[in-house]
């Protein structure tokens, strides 16, 4: 169901591989982050979810 979905999706990641999967979401963050720049208070959230993100590699859920 979920590849039934994938036309409604902006961004799709392949969970295959963990640290190519982390690569794929920090590049969407990253990107998002950058066209929301004018909004401002988007900004600490991005940062936030870019920490956990990190943290997550790093350490493990």
């Amino acid at each position: 169901k979920e590849l039934e979905a994938v036309p409604e999706f902006e961004y799709v990641v392949v969970n295959d591989d963990l640290e190519q999967a982390y690569g794929d979401i920090e590049a969407i963050v990253r990107a998002e982050w950058a066209r929301a720049e004018r909004t401002k208070e988007l900004a600490p959230h991005v940062q936030r979810m870019i920490t956990e993100l990190d943290e997550i590699i790093r350490h493990g859920p």
